[in-house]
Parts: structure tokens; C-alpha cells; sequence
């Protein structure tokens, strides 16, 4: 090396021994007298070498001389308690850590029998039998809990020195940290594994390559129909899950490039039966220290799916009525006579779109005659029937006004709408235009309203609840997903507080009920029940809770298990069902028409309006559900009816490509329960396949008062409005 520079390197060590704390380069240069640029780079060599270390103080970088530390140093600069001990384990030396835990000093303990110290971690009958069984040939180890509750690792280590051959050291390190994290991983581990375990959805691990299931939770297996130990280490191929054997391969790709946290699909399964059901997955990917897997979540959504198709159905049964329906529907205000809906019919019979209409009196499309009729029967017809003296509906004749000038004649049946306590809220009004031909019934205009549930898989809230205090123990960190709020935030609520007013009561009953039941019997019963919770946004959402009363093994006090999942999407379904058939029975139970349908399939019929009653004094309920067999029994109808054989003959034209025998009018006379003749108009429409099989009948029977009249008089059309 070059003299001059082992000479500046010199000097700048001895500045650093002089210093005896970190200095910078400027200060080294500033003391030496040599180059700032030449003391870094000679910094940097001496720091390969391991003379000196670098340390960041701020954004300065300064230099601190590494010396060399004694042996006996190492043990004193140790936190852990260590003692030399000879054979006769009489103490030789112990380190600073142990004098400062064990309050004593070196002078003190040296010579004296470690045994009579009274130190009580090393009075543990644990270590006395280890430390008098050591042999000197392995170490020994041993683990202690205190009476602070802190635990300590005892290590014996047995080693000679060339005066001192056989002593013992006994290293004593403080664990208590990590005993603690392993035990609150435990804990965390048995909380996981109870979700996982009891979570009414299946959850499943498979390997992301091969597809092999690695892990499964019972409700999974549940789902598909096996048992756990049938599908460990099988693939999905191999259970015939998926009704195409490339399925796996083709969402594990779309999983992989959706770079989604979590990836949803709904699909298909395979029961080991061979039943297929629909379910709703949750997937995303974890990563193992040896694989990547796929985590899924996989809900059974058949009930879901049948719930749906049952509002279908429902929806189809009364949009197959309204649909069909030519006649113009309105409602008025019992006071001011003014329109406050009116169908889009109205365009066809008088040229005016419904938005026109509703805007204008009634007086200014109709005729003065028809409005003086309207002024002065309808009050009339109201009184009456809140009196008693007559029935809820009436009929008028209304003559409107067309855009064209022309006068278009029409029969309006009139009823009335009353709300809960009897008082009439609106006037319903039906108007058949019998100046042109009438076609009741048009084609079917066959459309779908999709209600699509929430299934986005939530994950479920596990908790934990004390029945006495009503505070929660423990609840998963779901709940910020499901509710807004964290878990800290609802540690320090009362649960009172976010349950839905009207619910609080049952709430507290509950929880006592259970806490009573169980510390009388000690059994273990499951529970299942709905509660509205208030959300950190304001809101109320509709969960499910299935839980269970249990008692806690290691404190003894009874506690509440329970998972919690959004129903929020069910209710509004059940909700919009009953709305659906609400309003459609409003409408068509107020009718004075009769209003029915007759399945080809079953042979039976599927719906007959209320005015039944009152038009052949027989109750809907007997005829719901008959067959045409049965009717002619009952005398209902008569086999030789003229009407029901010119059915057949336009079912059979309509059969063979003749369009224009869909929809049929046919004036009859019928017969009324007491024996009475009534003239009736009754309109028909088919309904039919793509194939133009005739599948069901749609009928609306009407009284006509004036049988000539009526013939004297063309028939019209008229529609419901789209929003039923």
C-alpha cells in the first residue's frame, strides 16, 4: 500500500479513538488536514474492512471506530439472566441483567448454593429436577411461568475452562412476549377455524394449478353431497362437478386476469346424487408458502332462483291479463272529478296521448251530456254504496270526444277504491269502446322483469355476545363490510342502540330466554332469527342470525355464538311479490267484469275474478281448480253451449295458421244460479306456444243490459297501462 495513504489512513483513525463518538467527514478532514474527497474515499475503505461503521444521522452521514468487545463483556451486555455455576452448583459469576432482575449483586451470591439464594424462578420444582439430572453431555432446556405470570426459556449449558473444568451456565431469557403471541395466535386460529367450520356457506381450498381440493368446510360438503374424506386430493374433474370438464381451466384463467381481489360467478353444480343446483361463488387467490390456491366461497342459490321464477310466474299470470286487456282504465278523485291516472289506451279511442289527458278536466273530453251523467249519478252511486243500499261498482255509458270530432260511445264499469278504515280514495273506471268490432284479448307480449338478488357473497359477521351484559366478546372484522361499522367502534356501543326500535324488546327477552334455558338444561340448541340493524350510513338492513347458546371453557360464562348474513335482497323480493299481486287483485277484484283463465295443459281453471259472485251467483272457490268435466256436473256450464264449441273450432283454425282466430266475441245467454237468463258478451283470446299450440285461454265475461242495443252497437278495444 502506498505510504501515504496508510499514513492518512492512521491519522484518521486515531481522530476517531480520540473523538470516542460518530464525527463526519468534514470534521475529519477539518482535524487531519487532508482532502473532504480523499476522506471519504478513505472512509469507505476502512468501513470494507471493518474498522470503522457508517451510521445516517438526518441526512449527514458520520463515523463511528469499531473496537472489539471483551468475552466477559458479551455476557454482562446480555438481557437474559445468566449465572456460572460450578458441579456443586455453587454460584461463580452472574451478569448484570440477573443481579438488577433478582435485586442482589455478584458480592453477595459468589461461593453460595444457588439453591439457598431463593430466587424463586430457580426454586420451580421444574428446574430443580432438570439442573440435578444434567450430565454435562447435551444442554437442557426448560420452560417456566413466574409468579408475575411472565414466562422465562431456562437454558443449562454445561462447558470447562482450563482452572474451572465443569461448570454450568444457566441462560434464563424472557419469553413472556412470545408466549403471549402464540397464544394469541391460537386463539386467533380456533376464532378462524370456528368460522371456516361453522359458516352456512361452503367454503373450499384447491390448488390453482391442478385444481385438487386441498380443504373443505362440512356446508360445502353439504352442498355438493359428499363426504370430506371423499374429495380430499380430487379435483372437480374428477367428482363430475361441472357439467363441462374444462370449467376449472376456464375461470381459474379469467380469475388469474381479472387481477380482482375477489372474482364472483353463479354456476351449475353436480350433486353426488346427480341433482343440479345453482350456486354462487367468491373467489380469490391466496398464497401458500409451497402453491398458489383458490379460496372460494360457494353459496346454495336454488331457493334463490326458485323465488325468482316464482315472481315470474306470478308477474306472467297478471301482465297475461293486463296485457290482453283492450279496454281504457282511469282513476279519479272522489272530489274534484279529476283524472289521477289514465291507461294508454286512451290514444286509440280518442287520439290523445295519456299524458295530454291526465292534464285536462274530464269535461273536455267527453260529451256535456255524458259529464252531467258523471256529475249527478256518481255522487248518487257513492252515497248509496257507503249506505249500503248498493254494491261497489256501477255502470255508466260515456260518450267521448274524439280528436277528429267524432263521438265515440263507450260502457264504463265504475267501482269504487276504499282504504283501511272504509273511506273511498279512489273511483276506478273501466271503458269498453263498442262503436268498433271488439278485440279483448292481443297477442301476448311476452316480457320479463329480472329481479337480480344481492348473492354478492358478503362474508358473514361471526360474533360472540354475553347474554347477561348484552355486549359482544368478539366479532370478525366482516362487519365494517357488512354494517360500516369496525369492530373497536361497536366494542363501545350498545347493541340496543343499532337494533331496529321495534325489535329492541325482543332482543333483550331473547337474550334472557336463552340464558335462563341454557343454565337450566346446558344443552346446546340452535336458533334462527331475523333482526334489522342500523348501518353506520343510517340505514336499516334486514340479516339472518343463526346462532347458539355454548359456555365458555376456560372462564365458564355463558355466552351467545352466532353468524350473521344480509337478507336484505329476500325481503325486498318477498316485498315486491306481494306488492306485484296486491296491486293486480286490486285492479281486477274491482272489476264489474269477469275476468278469467283456463289451462289447456291441466284442464282446469287457473283464475276467475270476485263479480263471478254477482253475475252467476256462484263463489270463485268453486269454480278455482275445476275441470270442464266438473263444470257440466255442477251445471255450470252445458256441453251443448254454442259458445264453447265455436272455442274448439277457432282453436283448431287458430292451430292451423289462421291468425285472425286468436281472438273471438261471442254474444250468449247465461244462465244465473237462481235460474235467471242474463245476455252476455264474452271476449276470448288464445294463447299459445312458438309453435302456435294453444296453451291457454283468456276470457272476459260482461252483463249487457240492452242485448239489442248492444248488437246494434261495434266493438272496440282497450289496454292496461304499462306500469302493471
Amino acid at each position: 500500500m502506498d505510504k501515504k495513504i496508510e499514513e492518512e489512513r492512521t491519522s484518521i483513525l486515531r481522530v476517531l479513538d480520540r473523538e470516542n463518538f460518530c464525527i463526519s467527514i468534514s470534521t475529519i478532514a477539518l482535524h487531519t488536514g487532508i482532502n473532504r474527497h480523499a476522506v471519504a474515499r478513505h472512509m469507505d475503505s476502512l468501513e470494507m474492512l471493518g474498522k470503522v461503521r457508517k451510521l445516517d444521522v438526518g441526512r449527514a452521514k458520520k463515523y463511528l471506530l469499531v473496537k472489539k468487545i471483551p468475552e466477559y463483556g458479551l455476557i454482562d451486555i446480555s438481557t437474559d439472566f445468566i449465572f456460572i455455576v460450578n458441579p456443586q452448583l455453587s454460584v461463580q459469576y452472574l451478569n448484570e441483567s440477573a443481579a438488577r432482575h433478582f435485586k442482589t449483586s455478584l458480592q453477595e451470591c459468589i461461593g453460595k448454593d444457588i439453591r439457598v439464594l431463593k430466587f424463586p424462578l430457580l426454586l420451580h420444582r421444574d428446574f430443580i429436577k432438570t439442573i440435578n439430572s444434567f450430565t454435562y453431555e447435551k444442554s437442557e432446556k426448560v420452560t417456566l411461568q413466574d409468579d408475575n405470570g411472565s414466562w422465562f426459556e431456562i437454558t443449562l449449558l454445561g462447558f470447562s475452562l482450563l482452572a474451572a473444568p465443569n461448570q454450568i451456565a444457566i441462560i434464563c431469557t424472557d419469553i413472556t412476549d412470545k408466549k403471549r403471541a402464540e397464544i394469541e395466535l391460537k386463539i386467533a386460529q380456533e376464532k378462524y377455524i370456528f368460522a371456516f367450520r361453522a359458516s352456512p356457506d361452503g367454503v373450499v381450498m384447491r390448488d390453482i394449478e391442478t385444481g385438487e381440493i386441498l380443504e373443505a368446510n362440512p356446508s360445502y360438503c353439504r352442498i355438493i353431497g359428499y363426504p370430506l374424506h371423499e374429495i380430499i386430493g380430487k379435483t372437480p374433474v374428477d367428482l363430475d362437478l361441472f357439467e363441462s370438464p374444462g370449467y376449472h381451466t376456464i375461470i381459474t384463467q379469467k380469475i388469474i386476469q381479472s387481477q380482482l381481489a375477489e372474482h364472483r360467478y353463479e354456476l351449475r353444480v353436480r350433486r353426488k346424487s346427480g341433482e343440479l343446483i345453482d350456486v354462487s361463488c367468491s373467489a380469490c387467490i391466496i398464497h401458500l408458502p409451497n402453491r398458489d390456491c383458490l379460496l372460494i366461497l360457494t353459496r346454495d342459490i336454488s331457493e334463490q332462483k326458485r323465488t325468482e321464477e316464482k315472481i315470474r310466474t306470478s308477474e306472467k299470470l297478471y301482465r297475461l291479463l293486463a296485457d290482453n286487456t283492450q279496454d281504457v282504465i282511469w282513476t279519479l278523485d272522489p272530489v274534484t272529478f279529476s283524472f289521477t291516472y289514465i291507461s294508454p289506451s286512451i290514444k286509440r279511442l280518442i287520439g290523445l296521448s295519456p299524458e295530454i289527458v291526465i292534464k285536462k278536466k274530464i269535461q273536455e273530453i267527453i260529451t256535456p251530456e255524458s259529464y252531467l251523467r258523471i256529475t249527478v249519478k256518481l255522487p248518487y252511486f257513492m252515497r248509496s254504496h257507503m249506505d249500503g243500499r248498493n254494491p261497489s261498482y256501477c255502470r255508466l255509458r260515456i260518450y267521448y270526444s274524439g280528436i277528429d270530432g267524432t263521438v265515440i260511445p263507450t260502457e264504463a264499469a265504475i267501482s269504487f277504491v276504499k282504504n283501511s278504515t272504509g273511506e273511498i280514495i279512489q273511483i276506478l273506471g273501466v271503458c269498453r269502446d263498442i262503436s268498433l268490432h271488439l278485440e279483448i284479448l292481443k297477442k301476448l307480449r311476452r316480457s320479463e322483469q329480472h329481479y337480480k338478488l344481492l348473492a354478492e357473497s358478503v362474508k358473514d359477521v361471526v360474533w360472540i355476545l354475553d347474554p347477561v351484559y348484552r355486549t359482544l366478546r368478539y366479532i370478525s372484522p366482516s362487519v365494517t363490510k357488512l354494517l360500516g361499522w369496525t369492530p373497536s367502534e361497536l366494542y363501545q356501543m350498545e347493541l340496543e342502540d343499532i337494533i331496529s326500535p321495534d325489535m329492541v324488546d325482543f332482543f333483550i327477552s331473547e337474550c334472557s330466554r336463552r340464558y335462563a334455558l341454557y343454565l337450566e338444561n346446558d344443552s346446546k340448541q340452535y336458533y334462527t332469527n331475523e333482526l334489522k340493524i342500523l348501518t353506520k350510513n343510517g340505514t336499516f338492513l334486514w340479516t339472518e342470525i343463526n346462532s347458539h347458546t355454548s359456555r365458555d371453557e376456560e372462564t365458564g360464562a355463558v355466552e351467545i355464538i352466532g353468524i350473521s348474513r344480509d337478507i336484505t335482497d329476500k325481503k325486498i323480493l318477498n316485498q315486491v311479490l306481494a306488492d306485484n299481486e296486491a296491486q293486480f287483485k286490486l285492479i281486477f277484484n274491482n272489476m264489474g267484469d269477469v275476468f278469467w283463465t283456463f289451462d289447456l295443459t291441466t284442464h282446469k281453471v287457473t283464475y276467475i275474478s270476485p263479480y263471478i259472485l254477482n253475475l252467476r251467483g256462484y263463489n270463485p272457490n268453486e269454480i278455482l281448480g275445476r275441470t270442464l268435466d266438473e263444470l257440466y256436473s255442477m251445471n255450470y256450464l252445458s256441453k251443448d253451449d254454442t259458445h264453447i264449441l265455436k272455442i274448439k273450432e277457432q282453436i283448431i283454425k287458430f292451430q292451423g295458421g289462421d291468425e285472425s282466430a286468436r281472438n273471438i266475441r261471442i254474444s250468449t245467454i247465461y244462465r244465473h244460479r237462481s235460474g235467471n237468463l242474463i245476455n252476455g258478451d264474452v271476449c276470448i283470446s288464445l294463447i299459445a306456444d312458438n309453435n302456435r299450440n294453444v296453451t291457454q285461454i283468456i276470457g272476459v265475461l260482461r252483463e249487457i243490459s240492452d242485448q239489442k242495443d248492444q248488437d246494434s252497437l261495434p266493438t272496440g278495444s282497450f289496454e292496461l297501462p304499462d306500469k302493471f
